[in-house]
């Protein structure tokens, strides 16, 4: 895969949006009371307690230390995936609870895996208060990851024989695949501006390897210049229009999200390049058709501008909140991860939600629901080449599951997902959107 060169990435539209984020105005400290917060991951909860108060309900306190209430919830996980390996780590959230709906929220998650795989993510949320009139974010993540590499565009193959001992074709076990040692670290300053408009800007960097366990695999052969050291800086920035009832599980309301990222080499003569900007549109929409029966979609576009390495190429969506496609857990549920990549993407994700039942056990709440799911996209190289007939011809992928949120704050995900390729069974923490 040749690197992405087109014409360098100028650094210019962002700075009104910078320069009215900044502004100390008294705007935002109208719209926040002394017990009402903001972040844009867990945006103005001051209003999900007027909507859905049950909802708020059972986000409880679990023990109380100093006098300080906390709420906790995770667990330790042992998982045997299909290729016969052991993964076994863990997630966490913890809550300070002193003020509504938190001070601040601390997540944890661990993962190792007999693959050679490991994952240790930090993610701390401070909500913006009425006294700084700023809530802050921050992420610390290091560990090995894999990635799929089976070419650029839409007609890219996937021949599973080349992966079979015995098939005839078999070219080597992990032909398609690649690893990323990888450390980052992101920071992120927020601002509320009105009841639903929000805005984030943020600064990060990392520092990554992309390596294959063999010659043989499809990356050395068809893209090696992608292999080696990237380091560079990034910075990004972020508008928000929130009206979702809640963040964690909504049933009405809309999110859209507008960002812009952009991203610098550290060592331009070692490392692989990292030159490029990433603009992100992201549309969210909730709908409410009974108590117990929610409509959700999700279309996300984005336009890739630079030169990008391809740990990075992969990945969807703003630093923070980034997630992995075209294919797999996040976006194309039934397509491998990064199936279907190129400088332009566009996915859509609808679900229809059913309520099943909502019990305590042992002082903690849990709301079970049935899902079923249609995703699909596509990818393109330049923006010429979008036709208004793609969207009637569109990778596609069908499925369904069970989804657990435990006391309205950590949701777990046990899913089926079937393509034109395989099925995938699949199992995640956190919202599909």
């Amino acid at each position: 895969m040749n690197r992405i060169v087109p014409k360098s990435p100028r650094f210019s539209f962002p700075v009104a949006i910078v320069a009215s984020f900044c502004f100390n105005g008294s705007l935002a400290a109208k719209s926040a009371s002394s017990d009402s917060s903001f972040s844009s991951n867990d945006q103005n909860y001051s209003h999900y307690t007027h909507s859905r108060p049950e909802l708020f309900w059972h986000r409880k306190e679990q023990f109380t230390y100093r006098g300080t209430a906390y709420g906790i919830t995770g667990f330790p996980l042992a998982l045997l995936n299909t290729s016969h390996r052991w993964t076994v780590g863990g997630k966490l959230n913890l809550s300070n609870l002193s003020l509504a709906p938190f001070r601040y929220r601390i997540g944890l998650h661990w993962a190792r895996s007999t693959g050679k795989k490991n994952n240790y993510v930090m993610k701390v949320v401070i909500p913006q208060s009425s006294k700084t009139g700023f809530g802050i974010r921050f992420l610390i993540n290091t560990g090995r990851s894999e990635g799929l590499f089976h070419g650029r565009g839409n007609n890219s193959k996937y021949f599973k024989s080349y992966t079979e001992h015995g098939s005839g074709y078999f070219r080597a076990k992990n032909y398609y695949r690649y690893f990323v040692d990888r450390t980052r670290f992101l920071a992120y300053l927020d601002r509320n501006f009105f009841k639903s408009l929000s805005a984030s800007i943020g600064i990060g960097f990392q520092r990554g390897e992309v390596a294959t366990q063999s010659e043989t695999s499809h990356l050395f052969i068809n893209a090696s210049d992608q292999l080696g050291n990237s380091n560079f800086r990034l910075i990004g920035i972020s508008v928000i229009w929130d009206s979702r009832d809640d963040s964690r599980y909504a049933s009405t309301g809309v999110l859209h999200l507008w960002s812009y990222e952009r991203t610098y080499n550290f060592h331009s003569k070692i490392a692989a390049a990292a030159n490029a900007e990433r603009f992100t549109v992201n549309d969210i929409r909730y709908r409410r058709f009974s108590r117990r029966i929610t409509y959700a979609s999700r279309y996300i576009f984005e336009w890739i501008n630079g030169t990008t390495p391809i740990d990075l190429f992969g990945e969807i969506g703003d630093g923070f909140n980034r997630i992995q496609g075209l294919g797999g857990n996040d976006t194309m549920r039934g397509f491998s991860t990064h199936r279907f990549i190129d400088n332009l993407r566009f996915v859509s994700n609808t679900e229809f939600r059913f309520w099943l039942a909502t019990t305590d056990l042992l002082g903690q709440n849990f709301r079970w629901s049935a899902i079923l799911f249609r995703d699909s996209g596509r990818v393109w190289s330049d923006l010429p080449e979008i036709k208004l007939k793609h969207l009637w011809n569109l990778h596609s992928t069908l499925g369904g599951g069970i989804n657990l949120l435990w006391n309205q704050d950590l949701v777990v995900r046990f899913e089926i997902g079937r393509s034109s390729e395989e099925n995938l069974v699949l199992f995640q923490f956190g919202r599909s959107f």
